[in-house]
């Protein structure tokens, strides 16, 4: 089978040319997911597995087995899969955040008429509490530009997922000799 007829059967000429190598290794992924469990791969999967592997070049197809092994992490070491999609995910850290905001903004009000508490404690809450935002801020980031929401952004025709690509991954947008796609 050939590179072209591989991405025709696998539907990789549909999406966005620039998450291609996610595609791929997710397939990968289900292909050793399947391998995981005892289950046989029948010889076309095995032959596209190969196919998708042999095309590339061995630094590139060391890449694409990182992605791989970074989707098998986060279904056997994260909460990321655990059935709950990405809005109700989104939803909770922004509930999250909102509320760690609000004690910074209680703790504010408490502390500057209050001189109960002692000036390195109010400084060391302070801190906590911002470090807990900033936290939050960054796993919301985190999220929206993981392998996972990548990989369901690259499925729509949208502005949005050419932008968040170019932020994600610019190592991506260079073909296999290090030139510009």
């Amino acid at each position: 089978m050939d590179a072209t007829r591989c991405d025709r059967v696998l539907e990789f000429d549909r999406i966005r040319p620039e998450a291609k190598h996610l595609h791929e290794a997710h397939f990968l992924f289900r292909t050793l997911k399947l391998l995981y469990g005892d289950y046989l791969v029948t010889y076309p999967t095995h032959m596209s597995s190969y196919n998708i592997l042999k095309r590339k070049s061995a630094a590139k197809a060391f890449e694409l087995i990182g992605v791989e092994l970074g989707f098998m992490f986060d279904v056997l070491f994260t909460k990321a899969m655990t059935g709950v999609g990405w809005r109700p995910r989104l939803f909770l850290r922004s509930i999250n955040f909102l509320l760690s905001a609000s004690a910074l903004l209680a703790f504010w009000i408490m502390a500057r008429n209050s001189k109960a508490y002692s000036e390195i404690d109010i400084t060391i809450s302070y801190l906590l509490l911002g470090g807990a935002i900033v936290l939050d801020i960054y796993s919301v980031i985190w999220m929206l530009l993981s392998d996972w929401t990548m990989l369901w952004l690259s499925k729509k025709r949208e502005p949005l997922a050419k932008y968040a690509f170019k932020i994600q991954s610019p190592r991506w947008s260079k073909d296999d000799f290090g030139r510009e796609r």
